[in-house]
């Protein structure tokens, strides 16, 4: 019991100056799903970097970029050549920390060491940034989030890596529609699309169950004010089922539309599969190929 108590005031503890703060200004009004965890690609690695400032954004920036690069270094992953000259470049030249610079440019980054080393880290890329004005307690501050990305050193695929959906959402809402959405992301669109043709086809067969029920009835009578009755309730439920199919039709061409057109959550960069992978099995028994048929 005293654990529960204390966990849950550390809990507290840690929420509150979240929920003191207050968002003044910020670059989107949806946050990256890359801020707290990178995306993880089949052809590139991601990084994500993070700065603060109460001076100005650019420091923020900086100090993000930093953060990058730290972790490529710390990382090992990626190649980083090292050369003793020092050239001045063109390009913006940022102050880093108090011993390094950096110029940052569309396919590489430059640091240049204290000691006149120059560190190049060739291929990486800014693929997206975040950053918001935050007031929290009368300090004003800068948050900046940079998602870099570069190929991997062991990457053969081809040259042309994918970053869109294709015709995968398309052909997933034709079988059921509010797929295609849930598979690009837009969560809430996808459920309402789903929950709306769920509806329109349970009304489609509810309404025709009591039509044709109303019809059997009328049969099996010959009291001609229950005939009447009968009918009457039926050519209602009839017009009932009419205006549910219509509203299935128009939901199900919407959701075709919307997934062929809706650019969904971001897909960062993936190989594209081979339309057919041939692979050889082999046990105690018997040899064969296998064949795998990518959609």
């Amino acid at each position: 019991m005293k654990k529960s108590i204390i966990s849950t005031l550390l809990m507290l503890m840690y929420l509150l100056p979240l929920w003191s703060q207050t968002i003044l200004d910020r670059s989107s009004s949806n946050k990256p799903i890359w801020l707290n965890e990178p995306p993880k690609g089949k052809a590139y690695l991601y990084y994500t970097g993070v700065g603060t400032s109460e001076k100005s954004l650019e420091i923020a920036q900086k100090s993000a970029m930093a953060n990058v690069i730290s972790l490529i270094s710390l990382e090992g992953t990626t190649t980083i050549q090292v050369s003793s000259t020092f050239a001045k470049e063109e390009e913006r030249d940022l102050k880093l920390t108090g011993t390094e610079n950096y110029s940052f440019r569309e396919n590489f980054i430059e640091v240049i060491r204290s000691d006149g080393e120059k560190l190049t880290i060739r291929g990486l890329q800014k693929e997206e940034e975040y950053w918001q004005k935050v007031a929290d307690n009368g300090i004003i501050y800068y948050q900046y989030w940079v998602l870099m990305r570069t190929l991997k050193p062991n990457y053969t695929g081809p040259a042309k890596i994918r970053e869109g959906y294709g015709m995968a959402p398309v052909w997933r809402s034709a079988i059921l529609p509010g797929w295609g959405q849930l598979y690009k992301k837009e969560k809430a669109k996808g459920i309402i699309v789903l929950s709306a043709t769920a509806v329109a086809v349970a009304g489609i067969i509810i309404s025709q169950t009591m039509y044709q029920s109303n019809i059997y009835n009328a049969e099996g009578t010959h009291d001609i004010n229950l005939i009447n009755a009968y009918l009457t309730d039926a050519n209602t439920w009839q017009s009932t089922r009419n205006i549910f199919s219509v509203a299935a039709g128009a939901i199900y061409i919407y959701n075709l539309v919307d997934a062929m057109t809706a650019k969904g959550a971001k897909r960062y960069a993936w190989q594209a599969p081979r339309p057919v992978e041939f692979s050889p099995v082999m046990d105690d028994r018997s040899v064969g190929v296998s064949v795998c048929i990518n959609f």
